[in-house]
């Protein structure tokens, strides 16, 4: 029987881009359309309100299929698989031994050993312990990763003769040694050189044994957690791809022996379609790279591409949030096409990580797969007006920063010059403020915080955060907004005085509820105490609960025109007893209050934590 195909909602008449812009104007009243609803990102691009058929008509890649060059929807031609990846902070080989077993009896389909850890003595010694790590693991169907071990040059090696030690097949075996100098030249400041010239002995002796197992992994993680952009982060990756690329080939590899042999780790945070939409970039960008190098479509091995959830966004207050921003960023990674995941454990940043913790990092991603079924669909975001111009902008002005490093002999010696520190400065920069200014939110941290929380009071903020140079260059600095204000926030825990904050709630109702907010969120930032009331009947019932409570901060709540009438008689009254504090700027009465005795407003265009820092040097909780 013939099935009649309509097109969905063909009752409806398509509506033109004149129409709607005249919509849209006429809605916004006057208001600038380009300052309400055209969102310039910290890309170095713009994002249009919305997008129509017609937007599509000039990106090159559409008619590309997922699993076919340039790959952007994907390295599988069918489904949307990836490999649930279970990391294991290695500090006893034994214990991680343990963990990993048990995380693969629980879903875990990879298991990645991560190490930070010096040279522990010889590389006999350091690769003897790998035995102990691996044991009872079937490397044929379990992928092995290694971050950051001490002898990574050794490890293709030990792998080889494990696995004929126990009859498996060397050359089914996958994953990822982690070779990669360049990576720990960001993150340390060594000079990459004599790191390449390892990599290059490895690949002598390693280029036609292991085949499914790749040897570098090129990490954007110190990139990414010093502040850079979703373009800075996925420019300088593809740039250092290219630098193993031109070396190898330059000590006389074959490209097509060196590609298939390289892997990329990038994190997800987040900004959810922008994530999807770099990821679907990368792998566009990398073939179109291997393309220039001689390799014929056809012939062109897919990006290996494993994504990790951020570290940069998490907040050691309210810590349970971190589980909501992982899911996003496990998301957004899934639904750009990633071949492997590691979702960070929510607890990460202050203690080592609990079993329950890690058990809730897999099972987001079990979920994600078992439940919501996202590994059947290939390319989900294909034929989105939206993804597809994002992605489309994502490769424009990540190719234009790569050409750029490229001009400059290179992603080594664009750091070796500083330039690259530099480039990642200015974008964190950018958001240091705007996290100051809470243009940028973090919940439970920089808004909506739960102000009776309390933390151990010896706990360090990010200690093993920490990146002081090994070598001659200037590291990337690890850049995590949250922490100046858990800075503040722990000041306050430890002086041992929790000022109490009065909101003193009066007139336009509205108005009031709206101030008593702002002023809420802003003080429960720094951990104060804070009494708040639905409205009070009259200024004196008011004054009187503020002397009674032996409020440290009164804020005065309501609207700009009652201001005049309302704030002297507090001032006066209060004197002596308690901050006097104004919720909102009201420009046109500030000099008049100014005189009543206000010494203190808060506002949405505050520097927050420098506004805080300044009540805390006044309440005596830090030195002046």
């Amino acid at each position: 029987m013939d099935r009649k195909e309509e097109p969905l909602f063909s009752a409806f008449l398509p509506v033109s881009r004149e129409e709607w812009e005249d919509q849209i104007r006429k809605d916004l009243k006057g208001a600038d359309y380009e300052k309400k609803l055209v969102w310039k990102t910290l890309e170095g691009f713009r994002v249009q309100p919305y997008y129509m058929a017609e937007d599509l008509k000039n990106i090159s890649y559409l008619e590309g299929r997922p699993g076919v060059f340039p790959f952007v929807g994907g390295s599988r031609a069918y489904g949307n698989d990836w490999e649930i990846r279970q990391d294991i902070r290695v500090s006893d080989p034994v214990e991680a031994n343990r963990k990993a077993l048990e995380a693969l009896e629980r879903g875990a389909e990879a298991i990645g050993f991560v190490f930070n850890i010096g040279h522990p003595g010889s590389d006999k010694a350091c690769v003897d312990k790998l035995d102990r790590l691996v044991q009872d693991i079937d490397p044929e169907k379990v992928p092995l990763y290694f971050e950051g071990f001490p002898c990574a040059a050794g490890l293709p090696a030990w792998l080889y003769e494990f696995c004929t030690g126990r009859g498996s097949h060397p050359e089914k075996i996958s994953g990822s040694a982690g070779i990669d100098p360049l990576g720990d030249t960001c993150a340390t400041g060594k000079d990459p050189a004599e790191g390449m010239d390892r990599l290059a002995h490895v690949f002598t002796g390693w280029k036609d044994k292991l085949k499914s197992y790749r040897l570098i992994t090129v990490h954007t993680s110190a990139v990414h957690h010093a502040g850079a952009s979703l373009v800075q982060e996925l420019a300088f990756g593809l740039a250092m791809g290219q630098e193993y690329l031109s070396f190898l080939t330059g000590r006389g590899f074959d490209v097509r022996q060196v590609a298939p042999r390289i892997q990329f780790s990038m994190v997800t945070g987040s900004h959810y379609f922008l994530e999807i939409a770099r990821l679907r970039a990368a792998r566009y960008l990398w073939s179109r790279i291997l393309e220039a190098w001689g390799l014929e479509p056809g012939r062109i091995p897919p990006m290996h591409l494993h994504c990790i959830t951020s570290q940069r966004n998490r907040t050691i207050y309210d810590p349970y949030v971190n589980m909501l921003r992982s899911t996003t960023e496990a998301m957004a990674a899934v639904l750009g096409g990633t071949g492997s995941l590691s979702v960070e454990p929510f607890d990460i940043l202050f203690r080592d990580p609990s079993a329950f913790s890690e058990r809730i990092s897999r099972n987001t991603q079990i979920i994600l797969k078992e439940e919501a079924y996202f590994n059947k669909v290939a390319d989900p975001a294909a034929g989105s007006y939206y993804l597809e111009n994002l992605t489309d902008s994502m490769i424009g002005a990540s190719w234009d920063l790569f050409l750029e490093v490229e001009r400059m002999g290179g992603f080594a010696e664009a750091f070796r010059k500083g330039w690259i520190q530099e480039q990642v400065e200015k974008v964190a920069a950018e958001r240091d403020r705007n996290v100051a200014l809470r243009k940028d939110v973090l919940v439970g941290t920089s808004m909506y915080a739960d102000n009776n929380e309390t933390l151990a009071g010896d706990m360090e903020i990010d200690k093993e955060n920490e990146s002081p140079s090994e070598g001659p260059l200037q590291p990337l600095r690890p850049f995590r907004p949250a922490r100046v204000y858990e800075e503040i926030r722990m000041q306050t825990e430890k002086s041992g005085k929790r000022p109490r904050v009065l909101l003193l709630t009066y007139g336009d109702p509205a108005m009031r509820r709206a101030r008593a907010s702002f002023a809420w969120n802003f003080f429960a930032c720094a951990g104060f105490e804070i009494i708040d009331h639905p409205g009070y009947t009259s200024l004196e019932e008011g004054m009187a609960a503020s002397v009674e409570s032996r409020a440290d901060i009164t804020v005065i709540c309501s609207s700009d025109e009652e201001y005049p009438e309302i704030v002297p008689p507090v001032t006066e009254k209060l004197k002596g007893k308690t901050l006097v504090v104004v919720a909102g700027y009201p420009k046109e009465h500030v000099d008049q209050l100014r005189e009543a005795g206000v010494k203190h407003f808060i506002h949405i265009r505050q520097d927050v934590p420098q506004v805080l820092r300044e009540f805390q040097k006044e309440l005596g909780i830090i030195a002046s």
